[in-house]
């Protein structure tokens, strides 16, 4: 099975470990398409 390497990744899981966590909330206005599709492209 192939594996995902980089340089310093160890330094880049342990920050992406301590970021806060916050559940996403819908925005019905925002949204587009159809509400129940599970497929979902987030930007942030």
């Amino acid at each position: 099975m192939p594996l995902l390497d980089w340089l310093n990744k160890d330094q880049a899981v342990t920050q992406a470990n301590q970021a806060p966590y916050r559940l996403l909330q819908p925005v019905p206005k925002l949204s587009v398409g159809d509400p129940n599709n599970q497929n979902m492209l987030i930007h942030g």
